[in-house]
């Protein structure tokens, strides 16, 4: 079994087992290469997903169009949101080998240049193995959700919706940048340990700063598909 292939039925099986991936990546990577001709390096999901389903109706491919029409509308955003990420995933390492990072985070996807100074690149180089690239390497988890599945997505991007107006400042309080996104998990809490251990109050820290750095830690975690280490 590859994996892309389903591990389970579920409703979107079938339509996972039909996709053209060749088809919907080429297409992707173009809408995306259009954009860069005209210097736009950042996208909203929704937006890049027009695009993407414009460029594939140009060409006659109803994949992501009126091939869901029978499905929940739930499961139908679900199912290009999804594909969209799975595809990303699969293009980051052609972007990383020409010289361009995506970023991923909670509101925006975002392309720029690798520095050429190999000691500032360093800091730069997206970690490929965060959780997104583990989560959508595969459809399999697509072939397996269920409406109710959905929903309970919904409801943890809710809170880590909640949590973003607090995010710049809550970076901040661990000394990094705001910046530093959801594919940077282990910075966080690297920089999270560093700081408990100076305002940790039996080392004669202020118990008050520490609190504070707990609750703003617990904020960027609600932001994090991976469990604390």
């Amino acid at each position: 079994m590859t994996p892309d292939e389903p591990t389970a039925k579920g409703p979107l099986a079938a339509w996972v087992a039909s996709l053209p991936l060749a088809t919907l990546e080429s297409n992707l990577a173009d809408s995306i290469a259009q954009a860069f001709a005209l210097g736009q390096c950042e996208w909203d999901e929704h937006s890049l997903t027009r695009a993407w389903q414009a460029r594939l109706r140009e060409q006659g491919c109803e994949a992501l169009d009126g091939e869901l029409a029978g499905f929940a509308s739930l499961l139908q955003l679900y199912g290009r949101h999804f594909v969209l990420q799975h595809l990303l995933q699969r293009l980051r390492p052609v972007w990383l080998a020409q010289g361009w990072i995506l970023t991923i985070d909670l509101m925006r996807l975002s392309w720029r240049p690798l520095a050429r100074d190999p000691a500032a690149s360093s800091d730069q180089m997206p970690q490929l193995l965060d959780y997104r690239a583990h989560y959508y390497a595969s459809l399999a988890p697509l072939c397996e959700v269920h409406e109710a599945t959905v929903m309970d997505l919904i409801a943890q991007f809710g809170q880590r919706l909640a949590a973003w107006p607090a995010r710049a400042a809550d970076l901040a309080s661990l000394g990094l940048s705001a910046s530093a996104t959801s594919a940077q998990i282990t910075q966080v809490t690297q920089a999270y340990r560093r700081a408990r251990q100076r305002l940790h109050p039996d080392k004669g820290g202020d118990a008050q700063a520490f609190t504070a750095l707990q609750a703003a830690y617990d904020r960027l975690s609600a932001g994090f598909s991976e469990q604390r280490a």
